[in-house]
């Protein structure tokens, strides 16, 4: 399997003084920004592009993405602009890889990834730690 993805936006801003900030956090979302432009005020327009491209073949997947933000200036502000990206290799263990969904649910969305099925005769846990157990031992 084969997807590429493109996508963009413009906004431009009010006169109201309104300020805002640009931040990246890892995708678990469970720790702090790594990193932030800290307050940006005096921007007329944003315009956002990204692009992103993904080969899978049975149980083997490479991935990529790129993002770019250009932030106008206003009132002498020098114009700003940020850019990122990520490739990642993954290989699923129990051979199946992960089920691509043409037909999504998302009105946005026309194509979607979704999460590695594993059957419940090899599964390890239940979301719960390997070593607990639903057993109780009484002591004698």
């Amino acid at each position: 399997m084969l997807h590429f993805g493109v996508a963009g936006s413009y906004r431009s801003l009010d006169l109201t003084g309104l300020t805002f900030s640009v931040s990246s956090r890892p995708e678990d979302y469970l720790e702090r920004a790594l990193v932030t432009s800290g307050t940006l005020v005096d921007a007329d327009s944003i315009q956002r592009a990204n692009a992103e491209a993904l080969y899978q073949l049975g149980s083997y997947c490479i991935q990529g993405e790129y993002t770019y933000l250009d932030v106008t200036g206003r009132n002498g502000r020098a114009d700003r602009s940020f850019q990122g990206g990520y490739v990642e290799g993954a290989w699923v263990v129990n051979g199946n890889g992960h089920p691509y969904r043409v037909a999504t649910p998302y009105g946005a969305d026309l194509a979607v990834l979704q999460g590695v099925k594993v059957e419940d005769g090899r599964r390890i846990s239940r979301g719960a730690s390997v070593y607990s157990s639903s057993r109780r031992v009484s002591a004698p």
